[in-house]
């Protein structure tokens, strides 16, 4: 017998006579001294391959092991799998994916008081029958991220058991899912707060309708290709609590609709207009109109103009965080972003959030204007080559919160300004650290800088080559071999029935070797 199962005997026998005071064991390893809390405790700073791996190393441990899943409110997988693996369109092995048997061991486990659950975006192979995995063990989920997963019009069904109490619904990129389908959803869902509907040909909006209930603060629609105005129009209407929108990259979204659309949401605080979308006086005069707007996204798109940047400055006081990345073609002789554009920023009080990268033309003068209030804390600006050591000087020396400096790409750019920054953050009195990413300038690695705490020099370059000005990428980038595949083309509602008909999806992999090899993988 060893001595963990004699402690194990002990503590029973202990617990049976009402005894507190516990006698030595003979042979007793010191860590089984410890109650169940500290022991809970020390498991807490194990990773969760780790505390699927110490439940087999005793009874009393698994005890304490499972007890802990039941304080588990977020579940996520970025920690589980290595990172690597996210990279890779194929990882090199069935350990590096999230599968079937792995996630019905977690959510066994800790499924009942789960609230947040984000399967999102992670190397997965997961089938159609996670909906009623998920429907099976997650009673309590208010906030669910599915992105990426394979959706049928049955399987989503099973989710309409769990939908009463959901705040926050993430369906980026999940194919199968169509207007009656997220009809039935927003029907019983009386609490939703956030919604994305991202990368989906098949939703028109019709099902939108049945959001005016919820009390719905942010809605996502990017590259919602069918999505039609009018019915966005009569939602955005009727939703009094929405404050951040989402309209990146719908293509049915027209010139004249866009207007109309901002009319319909004027309490809006945070918009995103990126890519797609042209710009008149009418859509100028209707910015104007977003006296609360904090948060303001139009990178990619050509039609931003010092027209545009005049109406924010004047009419939108409160814009914490503007991103005009890429804002630098001239399209349909409307002009772009140049230093006048650029030096009306310093009028918003507020900003402190700024990215506006790819810039061509724009001058250290500008740059030094927006710098010279002193408020930045992040400030981006890839692969504007004309900016110079001149302007990233006086950005360090004048924002004395910077946080955050990503000026990699800007090839004029020397060791002079890293020199600069470690002497700007000796003299900070609040401790804020700040960040220099310097990839892809003329910056040296083996510069003579001394180390400081408070500042970090990062040489990666975060550029994107072909958001560069004057970048062709036809040529590198060909059309996809499948252009709008739909699961409705190769599984329908009767393929369905009968696969659900069974209870295969219930693996009980859990004393198997296939859990115990996810356990003890590195």
């Amino acid at each position: 017998m060893s001595a963990c199962d004699t402690v194990e005997q002990q503590q029973e026998g202990e617990r049976k006579s009402g005894k507190v005071k516990r006698k030595k064991v003979k042979g007793e390893c010191k860590i089984h001294i410890l109650n169940d809390d500290c022991l809970m405790h020390i498991f807490s700073y194990l990773t969760k391959r780790e505390r699927f791996r110490i439940e087999r190393v005793c009874k009393r441990w698994k005890a304490v092991c499972l007890d802990m899943w039941l304080y588990q409110k977020h579940l996520d997988f970025t920690s589980v799998f290595p990172s690597s693996s996210e990279t890779l369109p194929f990882p090199s092995s069935s350990e590096s994916y999230l599968d079937m048997p792995i996630l019905e061991a977690f959510l066994k486990r800790c499924g009942r008081n789960l609230q947040s659950l984000h399967l999102a975006n992670r190397p997965h192979r997961l089938n159609i029958s996670v909906h009623k995995i998920i429907a099976t063990y997650c009673k309590n989920l208010r906030c669910l991220h599915l992105g990426g997963l394979p959706v049928t019009t049955f399987g989503f069904r099973f989710l309409l058991t769990i939908s009463q109490e959901l705040r926050v619904l993430n369906l980026d990129c999940c194919l199968g899912v169509f207007d009656k389908d997220l009809r039935r959803m927003f029907r019983g869902c009386q609490h939703l707060e956030s919604v994305t509907l991202s990368r989906n040909k098949n939703v028109t909006g019709k099902c939108l309708r049945f959001l005016a209930h919820a009390p719905l603060k942010e809605l996502v629609l990017y590259e919602c290709n069918s999505i039609h105005p009018g019915n966005l129009v009569s939602v955005l209407r009727e939703l009094k609590s929405l404050t951040s929108l989402s309209l990146s990259s719908c293509d049915r979204v027209s010139l004249r609709d866009v207007p109309v659309i901002i009319g319909a949401a004027p309490k809006l605080q945070s918009l995103s207009l990126t890519e797609s979308f042209s710009f008149n006086s009418t859509v100028v005069e209707a910015l104007g109109q977003l006296h609360d707007l904090i948060s303001l996204d139009l990178q990619q798109n050509y039609a931003v103009n010092d027209q545009i940047m005049d109406a924010i400055t004047r009419s939108c006081l409160k814009i914490e965080k503007l991103n005009i990345t890429g804002c630098n073609e001239r399209i349909r002789n409307t002009g772009y972003v140049t230093d006048s554009g650029l030096r009306s920023l310093a009028a918003l009080p507020n900003l402190f959030d700024l990215s506006m990268s790819y810039f061509p033309s724009l001058s250290d003068k500008a740059l030094e204007a927006v710098a010279s209030k002193g408020k930045l804390r992040k400030l981006v600006c890839r692969g504007c080559q004309t900016f110079t050591d001149v302007a990233c000087i006086s950005v360090v020396t004048s924002c004395n919160e910077l946080e955050l400096f990503d000026f990699s790409g800007c090839d004029h750019v020397t060791d002079a300004t890293v020199r600069v920054a470690l002497d700007s953050v000796k003299l900070r009195t609040n401790s804020v650290k700040l960040t220099l990413v310097v990839g892809g300038t003329r910056v040296s690695k083996y510069s003579a800088v001394k180390k400081n705490p408070l500042l970090e020099v990062d040489f990666s370059d975060l550029r994107t080559y072909r958001c560069r000005p004057r970048f062709v990428f036809d040529h590198c980038f060909p059309p996809p071999l499948i252009e709008d595949f739909r699961y409705r083309d190769v599984w329908d509602d009767d393929d369905a029935e009968n696969y659900f008909d069974s209870d295969f999806y219930l693996y009980n992999f859990d004393s198997d070797s296939y859990l115990y090899n996810f356990a003890h993988k590195e």
